[in-house]
Protein backbone atom coordinates (compact mmCIF):
# COMPACT_ATOMS: atom_id res chain seq x y z
CA UNK A 1 0.00 0.00 0.00
CA UNK A 2 1.87 3.17 -1.18
CA UNK A 3 1.45 6.61 1.14
CA UNK A 4 -0.82 7.90 -1.43
CA UNK A 5 -3.60 5.64 -1.14
CA UNK A 6 -3.14 5.12 3.01
CA UNK A 7 -5.43 8.49 3.78
CA UNK A 8 -8.39 7.55 1.70
CA UNK A 9 -8.07 3.72 2.75
CA UNK A 10 -8.24 5.52 6.43
CA UNK A 11 -11.71 7.19 5.19
CA UNK A 12 -13.32 4.09 4.17
CA UNK A 13 -12.14 2.17 7.08
CA UNK A 14 -13.73 4.45 8.93
CA UNK A 15 -16.92 4.57 7.30
CA UNK A 16 -17.61 1.04 6.79
CA UNK A 17 -17.18 0.18 10.53
CA UNK A 18 -19.97 3.14 11.33
CA UNK A 19 -21.76 1.60 8.49
CA UNK A 20 -21.86 -2.12 10.01
CA UNK A 21 -22.25 -0.60 13.22
CA UNK A 22 -25.16 0.77 12.77
CA UNK A 23 -26.96 -2.11 10.44
CA UNK A 24 -26.29 -4.64 13.36
CA UNK A 25 -27.55 -2.16 15.95
CA UNK A 26 -30.35 -1.72 13.90
CA UNK A 27 -30.64 -5.66 13.34
CA UNK A 28 -30.73 -6.24 17.22
CA UNK A 29 -33.76 -3.35 17.84
CA UNK A 30 -36.19 -6.19 16.54
CA UNK A 31 -35.23 -8.42 20.32
CA UNK A 32 -35.49 -5.21 22.18
CA UNK A 33 -38.71 -3.50 20.45
CA UNK A 34 -40.68 -4.50 23.55
CA UNK A 35 -39.30 -2.90 26.19
CA UNK A 36 -37.87 0.04 24.08
CA UNK A 37 -39.87 3.25 22.71
CA UNK A 38 -36.84 3.98 19.52
CA UNK A 39 -36.11 -0.28 19.38
CA UNK A 40 -40.00 -0.13 18.66
CA UNK A 41 -40.16 2.25 15.89
CA UNK A 42 -36.88 1.02 14.52
CA UNK A 43 -37.74 -3.22 13.89
CA UNK A 44 -40.67 -1.94 11.68
CA UNK A 45 -38.35 -0.93 9.34
CA UNK A 46 -35.39 -3.61 10.00
CA UNK A 47 -35.34 -4.93 6.17
CA UNK A 48 -33.79 -1.66 5.38
CA UNK A 49 -30.74 -2.07 7.82
CA UNK A 50 -29.23 -4.60 5.21
CA UNK A 51 -28.18 -1.48 2.98
CA UNK A 52 -25.69 -0.06 5.28
CA UNK A 53 -23.59 -3.74 5.48
CA UNK A 54 -24.24 -3.77 1.89
CA UNK A 55 -22.74 -0.05 1.08
CA UNK A 56 -19.54 -0.90 4.06
CA UNK A 57 -18.81 -4.11 1.69
CA UNK A 58 -19.07 -2.35 -1.72
CA UNK A 59 -16.65 0.12 -0.33
CA UNK A 60 -14.35 -1.99 0.87
CA UNK A 61 -13.74 -4.63 -2.38
CA UNK A 62 -10.87 -4.59 -4.35
CA UNK A 63 -8.84 -3.03 -1.42
CA UNK A 64 -6.22 -4.11 0.66
CA UNK A 65 -8.34 -4.81 3.79
CA UNK A 66 -8.23 -8.27 3.64
CA UNK A 67 -9.23 -8.41 7.53
CA UNK A 68 -11.98 -5.77 7.56
CA UNK A 69 -13.50 -7.19 4.12
CA UNK A 70 -13.75 -10.80 5.89
CA UNK A 71 -15.21 -8.78 9.07
CA UNK A 72 -17.99 -7.25 6.69
CA UNK A 73 -19.03 -10.13 4.94
CA UNK A 74 -19.29 -12.42 8.41
CA UNK A 75 -21.85 -9.16 9.31
CA UNK A 76 -22.98 -8.88 5.87
CA UNK A 77 -23.81 -12.60 6.12
CA UNK A 78 -25.13 -13.07 9.95
CA UNK A 79 -27.32 -10.07 9.26
CA UNK A 80 -29.31 -11.03 6.70
CA UNK A 81 -29.66 -14.24 7.77
CA UNK A 82 -30.84 -12.77 11.65
CA UNK A 83 -33.33 -10.52 9.38
CA UNK A 84 -34.64 -12.89 7.14
CA UNK A 85 -35.33 -15.17 10.30
CA UNK A 86 -37.33 -12.63 11.71
CA UNK A 87 -39.16 -12.06 8.69
CA UNK A 88 -40.21 -15.31 8.39
CA UNK A 89 -41.28 -16.56 11.80
CA UNK A 90 -44.87 -16.17 12.32
CA UNK A 91 -45.97 -16.84 8.58
CA UNK A 92 -49.45 -18.31 8.45
CA UNK A 93 -49.20 -21.70 6.22
CA UNK A 94 -50.51 -21.59 2.78
CA UNK A 95 -53.66 -23.83 1.86
CA UNK A 96 -52.51 -26.77 -1.04
CA UNK A 97 -55.84 -28.20 -2.05
CA UNK A 98 -58.88 -26.54 -4.00
CA UNK A 99 -61.17 -24.19 -2.17
CA UNK A 100 -63.56 -27.35 -2.17
CA UNK A 101 -61.30 -29.24 -0.18
CA UNK A 102 -62.59 -27.31 3.04
CA UNK A 103 -64.59 -24.53 4.64
CA UNK A 104 -63.93 -20.86 2.77
CA UNK A 105 -63.73 -17.83 5.17
CA UNK A 106 -63.12 -14.51 3.20
CA UNK A 107 -62.26 -11.62 5.82
CA UNK A 108 -61.56 -8.30 5.33
CA UNK A 109 -60.08 -5.34 7.73
CA UNK A 110 -59.57 -2.01 6.50
CA UNK A 111 -59.01 1.57 8.56
CA UNK A 112 -61.68 4.06 6.92
CA UNK A 113 -61.62 6.84 8.32
CA UNK A 114 -58.23 8.45 7.95
CA UNK A 115 -57.65 10.41 4.79
CA UNK A 116 -61.60 10.82 4.72
CA UNK A 117 -63.08 8.16 3.52
CA UNK A 118 -66.59 8.59 2.47
CA UNK A 119 -69.59 6.90 3.44
CA UNK A 120 -70.19 5.69 -0.32
CA UNK A 121 -66.62 4.52 -0.51
CA UNK A 122 -66.92 2.38 2.56
CA UNK A 123 -70.03 1.18 0.98
CA UNK A 124 -68.32 0.18 -2.04
CA UNK A 125 -65.50 -1.41 -0.35
CA UNK A 126 -68.08 -3.53 1.12
CA UNK A 127 -70.52 -4.29 -1.74
CA UNK A 128 -67.12 -5.27 -3.58
CA UNK A 129 -65.21 -7.35 -1.71
CA UNK A 130 -66.78 -10.29 -1.43
CA UNK A 131 -65.91 -10.54 2.45
CA UNK A 132 -68.13 -12.88 4.73
CA UNK A 133 -66.42 -11.10 7.77
CA UNK A 134 -65.50 -7.29 7.79
CA UNK A 135 -63.62 -5.59 10.54
CA UNK A 136 -63.37 -2.16 10.24
CA UNK A 137 -61.73 0.71 12.30
CA UNK A 138 -61.75 4.67 12.50
CA UNK A 139 -65.57 4.50 11.13
CA UNK A 140 -67.28 7.84 10.69
CA UNK A 141 -70.69 8.71 12.33
CA UNK A 142 -72.22 9.12 8.33
CA UNK A 143 -70.52 5.79 7.24
CA UNK A 144 -71.63 4.16 10.06
CA UNK A 145 -75.24 5.37 9.85
CA UNK A 146 -75.11 4.03 6.28
CA UNK A 147 -73.72 0.87 7.50
CA UNK A 148 -77.15 0.92 9.82
CA UNK A 149 -79.66 1.62 7.44
CA UNK A 150 -78.46 0.75 4.07
CA UNK A 151 -80.88 -2.19 2.46
CA UNK A 152 -77.66 -4.29 0.89
CA UNK A 153 -75.64 -3.89 3.47
CA UNK A 154 -78.42 -5.14 5.84
CA UNK A 155 -78.50 -7.89 3.54
CA UNK A 156 -75.37 -8.80 3.37
CA UNK A 157 -74.53 -8.72 6.75
CA UNK A 158 -77.11 -9.03 9.03
CA UNK A 159 -75.04 -9.52 11.96
CA UNK A 160 -72.61 -7.13 13.56
CA UNK A 161 -71.17 -5.88 16.83
CA UNK A 162 -71.54 -2.30 16.31
CA UNK A 163 -71.60 0.64 19.33
CA UNK A 164 -75.18 1.34 20.40
CA UNK A 165 -74.34 5.33 20.52
CA UNK A 166 -73.55 7.88 17.64
CA UNK A 167 -69.32 7.38 17.47
CA UNK A 168 -66.57 8.60 15.40
CA UNK A 169 -63.49 6.70 15.20
CA UNK A 170 -65.69 3.70 16.13
CA UNK A 171 -64.68 -0.36 15.53
CA UNK A 172 -67.16 -2.77 14.30
CA UNK A 173 -67.58 -5.97 12.96
CA UNK A 174 -69.54 -7.07 10.41
CA UNK A 175 -70.66 -10.95 9.56
CA UNK A 176 -72.87 -12.73 7.34
CA UNK A 177 -73.51 -15.78 10.32
CA UNK A 178 -75.22 -14.91 13.76
CA UNK A 179 -72.34 -13.67 15.92
CA UNK A 180 -71.88 -13.56 19.71
CA UNK A 181 -70.21 -10.54 21.71
CA UNK A 182 -67.80 -11.78 24.18
CA UNK A 183 -67.11 -8.88 25.61
CA UNK A 184 -70.00 -6.59 26.56
CA UNK A 185 -68.76 -3.39 26.89
CA UNK A 186 -71.73 -1.84 29.09
CA UNK A 187 -70.45 -4.31 31.60
CA UNK A 188 -67.32 -2.54 31.65
CA UNK A 189 -65.58 0.28 33.62
CA UNK A 190 -64.86 3.34 32.29
CA UNK A 191 -61.11 3.84 31.10
CA UNK A 192 -60.92 -0.24 31.03
CA UNK A 193 -58.89 -0.83 27.94
CA UNK A 194 -61.43 -3.99 26.57
CA UNK A 195 -63.92 -1.48 26.08
CA UNK A 196 -61.47 -0.52 22.43
CA UNK A 197 -61.82 -4.02 21.35
CA UNK A 198 -64.14 -6.02 19.94
CA UNK A 199 -64.42 -10.32 20.48
CA UNK A 200 -67.04 -11.91 19.24
CA UNK A 201 -68.11 -15.47 17.98
CA UNK A 202 -69.01 -16.50 14.87
CA UNK A 203 -71.71 -18.97 14.50
CA UNK A 204 -70.54 -20.53 11.15
CA UNK A 205 -72.70 -23.94 9.96
CA UNK A 206 -68.80 -25.75 9.71
CA UNK A 207 -67.98 -24.91 13.28
CA UNK A 208 -67.74 -21.76 15.22
CA UNK A 209 -64.43 -19.38 15.27
CA UNK A 210 -63.36 -16.51 17.12
CA UNK A 211 -62.75 -12.68 15.78
CA UNK A 212 -60.32 -10.43 17.68
CA UNK A 213 -60.76 -6.64 16.22
CA UNK A 214 -58.08 -4.80 17.95
CA UNK A 215 -56.87 -0.84 16.73
CA UNK A 216 -53.43 -0.01 18.79
CA UNK A 217 -52.85 3.83 18.78
CA UNK A 218 -49.59 4.74 16.23
CA UNK A 219 -46.16 4.44 18.22
CA UNK A 220 -45.52 8.34 17.59
CA UNK A 221 -44.59 9.19 21.17
CA UNK A 222 -43.31 7.18 23.77
CA UNK A 223 -47.09 8.00 25.47
CA UNK A 224 -48.75 6.34 22.63
CA UNK A 225 -46.60 3.14 21.96
CA UNK A 226 -47.27 2.44 26.12
CA UNK A 227 -50.96 3.31 25.27
CA UNK A 228 -51.37 0.69 22.32
CA UNK A 229 -49.26 -1.52 23.65
CA UNK A 230 -51.59 -2.04 26.75
CA UNK A 231 -54.29 -2.77 24.83
CA UNK A 232 -52.88 -5.00 22.74
CA UNK A 233 -51.97 -6.42 26.26
CA UNK A 234 -55.77 -6.60 27.15
CA UNK A 235 -56.51 -7.99 23.76
CA UNK A 236 -54.59 -10.72 24.10
CA UNK A 237 -56.07 -11.54 28.21
CA UNK A 238 -58.92 -11.35 26.39
CA UNK A 239 -58.97 -14.10 24.25
CA UNK A 240 -56.74 -16.16 26.84
CA UNK A 241 -59.79 -15.36 29.43
CA UNK A 242 -62.35 -16.18 26.97
CA UNK A 243 -61.85 -18.14 23.91
CA UNK A 244 -58.74 -20.49 24.96
CA UNK A 245 -57.94 -22.87 22.32
CA UNK A 246 -60.81 -21.76 19.83
CA UNK A 247 -59.88 -21.17 16.05
CA UNK A 248 -59.32 -17.66 16.18
CA UNK A 249 -59.04 -14.88 13.40
CA UNK A 250 -57.39 -11.11 14.30
CA UNK A 251 -58.28 -8.47 12.23
CA UNK A 252 -56.18 -5.47 12.79
CA UNK A 253 -54.50 -2.66 12.32
CA UNK A 254 -51.83 -3.23 14.90
CA UNK A 255 -49.24 -0.19 13.61
CA UNK A 256 -46.93 -2.65 13.58
CA UNK A 257 -45.41 -4.16 10.46
CA UNK A 258 -44.15 -8.54 10.64
CA UNK A 259 -41.22 -7.80 12.66
CA UNK A 260 -42.19 -4.82 14.67
CA UNK A 261 -42.71 -5.48 18.06
CA UNK A 262 -46.22 -5.34 18.38
CA UNK A 263 -46.88 -8.13 15.53
CA UNK A 264 -44.26 -10.13 17.34
CA UNK A 265 -46.28 -10.07 20.75
CA UNK A 266 -49.54 -10.71 18.86
CA UNK A 267 -47.41 -14.24 17.26
CA UNK A 268 -46.10 -14.91 21.04
CA UNK A 269 -48.91 -14.65 23.04
CA UNK A 270 -51.76 -16.09 21.03
CA UNK A 271 -50.09 -18.85 19.15
CA UNK A 272 -51.33 -16.96 15.39
CA UNK A 273 -49.63 -16.70 12.50
CA UNK A 274 -49.57 -13.40 10.12
CA UNK A 275 -51.30 -13.89 6.98
CA UNK A 276 -49.18 -11.68 4.68
CA UNK A 277 -46.84 -14.23 2.49
CA UNK A 278 -43.36 -13.07 2.76
CA UNK A 279 -43.39 -12.69 -1.09
CA UNK A 280 -46.42 -10.50 -0.84
CA UNK A 281 -44.67 -6.85 -2.64
CA UNK A 282 -47.18 -4.99 -0.92
CA UNK A 283 -48.20 -2.99 1.68
CA UNK A 284 -51.12 -1.17 3.32
CA UNK A 285 -49.84 2.16 4.36
CA UNK A 286 -49.62 5.13 2.78
CA UNK A 287 -52.04 3.92 0.20
CA UNK A 288 -50.42 6.47 -1.96
CA UNK A 289 -47.62 5.45 -2.07
CA UNK A 290 -45.75 2.43 -4.16
CA UNK A 291 -44.27 -0.39 -2.67
CA UNK A 292 -41.37 -0.46 -0.77
CA UNK A 293 -42.77 2.98 0.30
CA UNK A 294 -45.77 1.36 1.28
CA UNK A 295 -46.08 -0.73 4.62
CA UNK A 296 -47.91 -3.56 6.13
CA UNK A 297 -49.42 -2.18 9.38
CA UNK A 298 -52.92 -3.36 8.25
CA UNK A 299 -53.00 -7.71 8.37
CA UNK A 300 -55.28 -10.18 9.66
CA UNK A 301 -53.31 -13.12 11.66
CA UNK A 302 -54.92 -16.30 12.25
CA UNK A 303 -54.61 -19.76 14.35
CA UNK A 304 -53.34 -23.23 13.53
CA UNK A 305 -56.97 -24.21 12.07
CA UNK A 306 -56.87 -22.02 9.35
CA UNK A 307 -54.41 -21.85 5.90
CA UNK A 308 -54.59 -18.97 3.64
CA UNK A 309 -55.93 -19.58 0.32
CA UNK A 310 -55.06 -16.08 -1.00
CA UNK A 311 -54.11 -12.65 0.44
CA UNK A 312 -54.46 -9.15 -1.86
CA UNK A 313 -55.24 -5.33 -0.68
CA UNK A 314 -57.71 -3.31 -1.85
CA UNK A 315 -58.03 0.57 -2.48
CA UNK A 316 -60.50 2.06 -0.26
CA UNK A 317 -61.07 5.76 -1.91
CA UNK A 318 -59.75 8.73 0.57
CA UNK A 319 -58.48 6.54 2.92
CA UNK A 320 -54.82 6.78 3.47
CA UNK A 321 -54.81 2.65 4.36
CA UNK A 322 -55.06 -0.42 1.58
CA UNK A 323 -57.69 -2.61 3.19
CA UNK A 324 -56.53 -6.15 2.87
CA UNK A 325 -58.78 -9.28 2.10
CA UNK A 326 -58.19 -12.72 3.02
CA UNK A 327 -59.04 -15.92 1.82
CA UNK A 328 -59.27 -18.80 4.75
CA UNK A 329 -59.03 -22.47 4.29
CA UNK A 330 -59.82 -25.21 7.49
Amino acid sequence: MTAGHRPRDRVRVCVAVALGVTGVLWALSVPAAGWCWVCALAANFVAVSIVFPVVAAFLVVGRRLRTLRRVVVVVLIVQVAAVGWWMLQGRAPRASGPAAAGTLVRVVQSNTLTGGATPEAVLALLGGSGADVVALTEVSSDALERLRIDPEMLLRFPHRDVPPWKLTHTRLILSKWPIVPLVLRPDLPRGDPRRAIRLVRVLHEDGPFVVLLVHPRSPRTPARWREGNELLEAAIDAVRELAPGEPLVVLADLNSTPTGGRSRRLVEALGVDRCKPLLALDGTYPAGLPWPLRVAIDDAWVSGQWKVASWGTIAVPGSDHRAVGVDLQR
